[in-house]
């Protein structure tokens, strides 16, 4: 046996797959069973040394981070995860390393009842593609494309920290935090939490939603583009993380709004699902910051009716050269 299928063999191939695998790793291909009456929702993503993830990252915390990022996305659709696929490109195979790879990736997986099904392993520059499919009721999925003037907007839990964490660590900002505020900032990257409760939850209430993972302004650009309409958020309505309470106001926004790497859900209600809305029992906090407007663009005002100007967008995938 080579090196490569020895090593998925010992790290990465277990007997205890969910009911709907009929066929998981260890063939050409795997075969899964589909439940009547739902759609499959599927995603993926390539994460690459120097541009998604430091080199410096832990082994566990990269196939943690790899993996919720995908999840998140399907979470955003109102969907349940269940199975997925994995390439890891890899300079070299070190079982230390790799022990503490697997440990992260089920980590992950564990928690949301998803299989591993199978994947690639394959030498060159570290990188991790993560595809997962999930169900979601036939015709109930979650979209960009369904917004409405009159919705409100909100985003669940809190954001900017992943961005900050970023920041200090290549040393664009100084700030002197705790031990236990720079470990909870790195956690909001290294570990992202995606709300696939919250999305199944909304299925039946929102209107629209996107996962935050380009930043705020960005992603909800997204929805106002592929609905056709635009929105006004009130800035100082917008969540952030307690540790950004320590850096100046303009800066916290700027953070909160086009950081990134939030991996929190942005979602539309219609007024009349607001009791609905009002009504669900989840463990995330979330807040209104805003309406969809009838007239194209995204603006953002501070509460003295201010606007407010942003000096980046969000993350982009394809820098200049």
């Amino acid at each position: 046996m080579t090196k490569e299928f020895d090593t998925i063999k010992k790290y990465f191939r277990r007997a205890d797959l969910r009911k709907d695998v009929i066929l998981g790793s260890g063939d050409d291909a795997a075969i899964v069973r589909v439940p009547t009456g739902q759609n499959l929702v599927m995603t993926i993503d390539t994460m690459v040394v120097g541009r998604h993830f430091f080199a410096s990252i832990a082994a566990d915390d990269l196939a943690y981070r790899g993996v919720a990022i995908s999840l998140s996305d399907v979470a955003a659709m109102g969907g349940l995860p269940t199975w997925l696929l994995a390439t890891l490109s890899i300079e070299q195979i070190d079982d230390e390393w790799m022990q503490s790879f697997a440990d992260g990736l089920y980590s992950c997986i564990d928690s949301f009842n998803v299989s591993l099904i199978g994947g690639d392993l394959i030498q060159g520059p570290l990188a991790m593609t993560t595809q997962v499919t999930g169900f979601v009721p036939e015709g109930k999925a979650l979209r960009r494309d369904t917004a409405q003037p009159g919705d409100l907007i909100y985003v669940s839990g809190n954001l900017g920290a992943a961005a900050l964490a970023i920041e200090l660590t290549m040393e664009q900002r100084e700030l002197s935090l705790t031990d236990e505020q720079l470990y909870a900032v790195e956690q909001r990257f290294l570990r992202p939490q995606p709300q696939v409760a919250l999305g199944q939850a909304l299925l039946e209430i929102a209107s629209s939603a996107i996962d935050i993972s380009d930043g705020l302004a960005q992603d909800l650009g997204h929805i106002l583009t592929a609905s056709g309409v635009g929105a006004r958020v009130d800035v100082e309505a917008v969540p952030t993380h307690e540790v950004l309470n320590e850096i100046e106001e303009r800066s916290r926004y700027e953070l909160a709004l086009s950081g990134g790497d939030d991996y929190e859900l942005c979602f539309t209600v219609s007024p009349d699902q607001l009791d609905a809305l009002a009504q669900l029992k989840i463990d995330v906090p979330i807040h209104c910051i805003g309406q969809i407007e009838h007239e194209l663009g995204l603006r953002f005002f501070l509460s003295n009716q201010e606007p407010f100007e942003l000096s980046s967008t969000g993350f982009e995938h394809f820098s200049e050269s």
